[in-house]
């Protein structure tokens, strides 16, 4: 009988300290584990949020180094036609903005030469060509090519007095001769500033 009444009482005991929740060990050792987690979720998110951000400055940089490479065409393909009756050039070159006669190799603009212009509006560089003449009115097509610009500085290599070795200069005025070479410095906002983007021009 006493035995019966012995276990009886040990199984209440040990069913109380089932039904009592929690040691101090095993509470601790469930916040390591929380701590754990959560300092790989929130390790996992930061990774994220890195990547996110390289591949968004990576797709920038893409699409800023393809704009560069058409703003250069553009300007190669500048001629050397005349303004007028005198021997001048349509070609003037100033610190943040460059006018001349380009040759249109067609797409969406019709072919021959336009007048082309390239400056910077605010943050932007604008590339503004005017089309039509002779039977149509003429017009003006603005293209934005870049934006996030903080600064646009153009340079230019060449000739400007007659018997001088050939030179940088900060701008270019209406001249009989295009320079040999066009320099285009630009800076973007939170980017590294780049070495000029040089650019040869035909000479006929």
């Amino acid at each position: 009988m006493r035995g019966a009444s012995y276990r009886a009482i040990s199984r209440l005991q040990r069913q109380g300290r089932a039904d009592a929740g929690l040691t101090l060990i095993e509470l601790l050792i469930s916040l390591m584990l929380l701590v754990l987690i959560t300092g790989f979720l929130a390790g996992g998110l930061a990774l994220g949020r890195r990547a996110f951000s390289a591949d968004q400055v990576a797709t920038i940089e893409a699409a800023n180094a393809a704009a560069l490479d058409s703003l250069a065409g553009v300007i190669a393909a500048a001629l050397p036609t005349k303004a007028g009756q005198g021997p001048q050039i349509a070609f003037e070159g100033g610190r943040e903005t460059l006018a001349f006669m380009a040759l249109s190799v067609g797409h969406a603009l019709p072919g021959g030469p336009l007048g082309t212009r390239i400056y910077r509006d605010g943050t932007d560089v604008d590339v503004v060509v005017k089309v039509g003449g002779r039977l149509a009115p003429v017009r003006e097509v603005r293209t934005k090519a870049l934006t996030g610009v903080t600064s646009l500085e153009f340079s230019y290599f060449g000739t400007l007095e007659p018997g001088k070795p050939p030179a940088w200069h900060a701008e270019w005025p209406a001249t009989d001769h295009l320079p040999d070479l066009v320099g285009m410095t630009i800076k973007f906002q939170g980017r590294r500033e780049k070495p000029p983007l040089l650019v040869a021009l035909r000479q006929n």
